[in-house]
């Protein structure tokens, strides 16, 4: 009996006395940042790769906005723009200008027609026609020149883009606000061969191919400094699906208004860079 409350006694000492200890605490957590992947070419021109995801954006949540956003760019590098509904890159104004498309009026063997025999939107060396009649009235000119280029997003969160716009040395102020700018955006389609759009959405909710946008017929001349070109309210993810099937394509349409051109007007050497940033609010 007396071993038994011995044994008794130790235990409610045992039991009753501190016991010094170090504590570890460990609080795994994880989330999913916003993210958004812009891809297009990697360069311009013929030096341009297609497809190629350039940009890869997440947003660190330090709330600014616009061009002092607190996102952070995990590629190193731009996206460059391709020409509308194909994966060729747009050519460099500054490297690799594209003459304007001319047009032949009242030739003699048949209907007046473009010297972009090819379509990219300018006239170059694989553009190439037939001989045509010549006649008094027979005669050059051009009207509008039409560039129309694009690049592709694919997002888990809502973002928008900012846009700014600067003339090339040589381009004269009045030639800057004659070159103008239209968005929109395109939700599905197959450009060179990659289909895109199937499991997405428009990144805006209301106005479809034109929701969203702050550029439609828009002078460059009012680009010079920062302004919003879209303003997206939704991720562009809407289903499981790859990165170009959650993707859109956003259009760009640029013109320039030459009035009616004649040659003894010589030559004329235009161009501006415009930048686009993409940011999550």
């Amino acid at each position: 009996m007396r071993v038994r409350s011995l044994s008794l006694v130790f235990a409610l000492v045992a039991a009753a006395a501190p016991v010094a200890a170090a504590q570890v605490v460990v609080q795994p957590h994880l989330e999913a940042i916003g993210t958004v992947i812009v891809w297009g070419a990697d360069a311009a021109g013929s030096s341009g790769n297609t497809p190629v995801v350039s940009d890869w954006i997440i947003n660190t949540g330090v709330g600014l906005t616009g061009a002092l956003s607190g996102d952070h760019d995990l590629i190193s590098g731009d996206v460059f723009t391709v020409v509308t509904g194909s994966l060729v890159p747009v050519t460099d104004g500054v490297t690799n200008p594209v003459g304007a498309p001319l047009r032949i009026q009242a030739p003699s063997t048949g209907p007046t027609f473009s010297t972009d025999t090819n379509s990219n939107g300018g006239t170059d060396i694989n553009d190439a026609f037939s001989p045509f009649g010549l006649r008094a009235i027979t005669d050059v000119d051009t009207t509008n020149v039409v560039i129309n280029s694009s690049f592709y997003v694919a997002s888990n969160t809502a973002f928008s883009v900012d846009v700014q716009a600067t003339a090339l040395p040589g381009t004269t102020l009045a030639q800057f606000n004659n070159m103008r700018v239209t968005w929109s955006t395109a939700l599905t389609g197959t450009d060179g061969g990659i289909a895109f759009g199937s499991a997405a959405q428009y990144p805006h909710a209301t106005g479809g191919a034109n929701g969203g946008r702050n550029l439609n017929n828009t002078r460059l001349s009012t680009l010079i400094l920062p302004i919003r070109a879209y303003t997206g309210t939704r991720r562009t993810a809407l289903t499981r699906g790859s990165i170009a099937e959650q993707s859109v394509r956003f259009d760009l349409d640029y013109t320039y208004n030459l009035g009616t051109y004649d040659m003894s007007l010589g030559l004329f050497d235009i161009g501006a860079v415009v930048v686009y940033t993409v940011w999550v609010p």
